[in-house]
């Protein structure tokens, strides 16, 4: 592997005009909600995108005390005071899910005072009836069923329903029509219950209507204030390791989640990209079917860390599956989103262990790698190398200063930072919003 790039990162904003993402660097479940909305709140920028996926992402925030919130649409920034969500071009969106679940919880916690927010792309797709009818009906490859697949099947198919097409009567009838009528073949193939047009048309030009002043041209919109010296999180979903591209295919999400997702999900050059973070938990999680996991805890370790991390996912409520941080694979997963620093969940929760593993590496046959085998067949004959780490017992919830943490604990983060290459600027040290060592 080339040298990993050697870029301090900084919280101090120095140029503004700048789109700093935050991104999650491996399987997704990250705690990217917690992570990205401190992030907000630390560098005070008020706008924020997200520019893939739609509501199989599960962004846990705490946005008042006590309140716990899942957003699965909207960016953290939503949970602010003067945040202005934006929903990119790059998205399928649910709109009714969108705003029952989302927009109108959040209207009711005094948040979203404009009318006009959140700011929707024009050309974003739009999950559909028949989306969720197709979504993994067999369960080979552990979908949420939130019908982001099938839209994203028929965005690239050309087939899509964009929200700019809902508020022209006459183009939404002629795709509706020329879109169903292609499902319906595969609904009378299973004996499903096929589509109506008409029920269709007149229920998608209705929420066209209420959603008239919140569909814009975004790009346009994001590019004006970079160019006005504003600042943008672009928030991204699922993780880094699981994008369509990635060598977790097919059980991947539908849609590009590295970096340069941003640029084609918001319109948004690379020239304006600033700071990257990376979110990771002190060990690695991961919903659904998951070959690379290598080092997967099937034991009483596994049960006492899900058990403690409330590891459970924020849209399905399903049970995580849990095991020790992968570093060679974030490594890696650092160095291709050019990762500027590390922002770690959960550091609180492997307190009382012992002895703490890292997986550092990989052997096959005999011979150590460094990165996973693409082959499935082959990467069945890969066992994971261990590093230890020396445990510790001193309770560090709510802990806000570094040098206040066991030794064995800062250890662990510096060594980390040896192998990962870039700083660890953030460490969360228990389930409360400030709850964070930001550490640059």
């Amino acid at each position: 592997m080339a040298q990993l790039p050697k870029v301090e990162p900084y919280l101090g904003i120095t140029q503004h005009g700048k789109a700093h993402l935050s991104i999650g660097a491996r399987w997704g479940d990250e705690g990217k909600g917690k992570g990205a909305h401190a992030l907000v709140g630390r560098l005070g920028i008020k706008r924020g995108v997200r520019y893939g996926g739609g509501g199989n992402s599960g962004h846990t925030v705490y946005p008042l005390p006590g309140v716990k919130l899942a957003l699965n649409h909207m960016p953290c920034c939503a949970a602010h005071k003067d945040g202005i969500p934006c929903l990119g071009q790059g998205m399928v969106i649910d709109p009714k899910a969108l705003f029952e679940n989302e927009v109108n919880k959040l209207h009711e916690l005094g948040f979203l005072q404009d009318p006009s927010l959140p700011l929707i792309d024009e050309l974003a797709h739009i999950v559909m009836p028949w989306h969720f009818i197709l979504d993994d009906p067999f369960g080979k490859i552990g979908s949420t069923k939130k019908g982001i697949g099938p839209a994203y099947t028929d965005k690239y198919a050309r087939r899509g329903i964009r929200m700019v097409d809902i508020l022209h009567a006459g183009t939404l009838q002629t795709k509706v029509e020329e879109i169903v009528e292609y499902h319906n073949i595969y609904f009378r193939h299973l004996e499903l219950q096929e589509m109506e047009v008409n029920p269709i048309v007149d229920e998608y030009l209705e929420i066209g209507e209420n959603l008239r002043p919140h569909i814009v041209d975004l790009s346009e919109h994001l590019l004006n204030a970079l160019e006005n010296n504003h600042d943008i999180i672009g928030e991204g979903h699922q993780g880094v390791e699981i994008g369509v591209q990635c060598i977790e295919y097919p059980y991947v999400t539908s849609c590009d989640t590295t970096t340069g997702a941003f640029c084609t999900g918001t319109g948004i050059p690379p020239k304006y990209i600033g700071n990257i973070y990376g979110l990771i938990k002190a060990y690695d999680t991961s919903v659904g079917v998951r070959p690379g996991f290598l080092a997967k805890l099937e034991d009483t370790t596994g049960e006492k860390i899900r058990q403690r991390g409330g590891e459970f996912g924020a849209t399905t409520g399903r049970p995580r599956d849990v095991g020790w941080l992968d570093v060679a694979s974030t490594k890696n997963a650092v160095w291709r989103n050019g990762i500027t620093g590390i922002i770690m969940a959960k550091l609180d929760v492997l307190t009382g262990f012992k002895e703490i593993l890292t997986c550092v590496g990989y052997e096959l046959d005999g011979e150590k790698i460094n990165k996973l085998p693409i082959d499935f067949a082959v990467r069945s004959r890969v066992t994971p190398i261990y590093e230890e780490h020396p445990g510790w017992e001193k309770d560090i919830v709510g802990i806000t200063n570094f040098v206040l943490l066991p030794k064995n604990a800062r250890r662990f983060i510096e060594r980390l930072e040896g192998q990962f290459g870039v700083p660890i600027v953030a460490i969360g040290t228990g389930p409360e919003p400030e709850d964070f060592i930001w550490r640059r």
